[in-house]
């Protein structure tokens, strides 16, 4: 896993994804709906002529759904080892930031243990003057959301 992670809001919390999982950041597509899927599925987009799952993570995990805005981004994600590529959208993007020397914890604060997407969690950080940061489990979300 690379020491780089891209923080995002997700839920109100602040989530890493790491760098070499994700393949591209966007704005939001215009997505195709489709009928029959569940609700974090919320459609097909097309990204330069590769059809891509844009998914809602709120939804899946009983939250409602991510309310649209403009600092909204579309993450696209592509864990190694996996065919799989899909996009997930997200509050807003903080950036990249590097995990400590120390490296990544990995349990949880008792806080983050109890969030519900506490099981796609990898583990976290706490950057030098800030709050701490949960690492997302890219691999096993999207098995857990069917797309892996």
């Amino acid at each position: 896993m690379s020491d780089r992670h891209l923080v995002v809001s997700l839920a109100g919390h602040l989530l890493a994804v790491p760098i070499d999982q994700l393949r591209e950041l966007s704005e939001p597509l215009p997505t195709a709906f489709l009928p029959l899927v569940p609700p974090w599925f919320r459609g097909l987009a097309n990204l330069r002529g590769e059809v891509l799952a844009v998914l809602d993570v709120l939804p899946f995990l009983g939250l409602g759904e991510l309310a649209e805005r403009p600092s909204n981004r579309l993450l696209v994600l592509s864990p190694p080892g996996s065919d799989a590529t899909a996009g997930l959208l997200v509050e807003k993007v903080h950036g990249v930031m590097a995990a400590p020397q120390e490296g990544l914890r990995r349990t949880v604060e008792p806080e983050a243990a109890s969030l519900p997407f506490a099981p796609y969690l990898e583990g976290c950080f706490l950057p030098e003057g800030g709050a701490e940061v949960s690492v997302l489990s890219v691999g096993r979300l999207l098995a857990a959301m069917s797309v892996g």
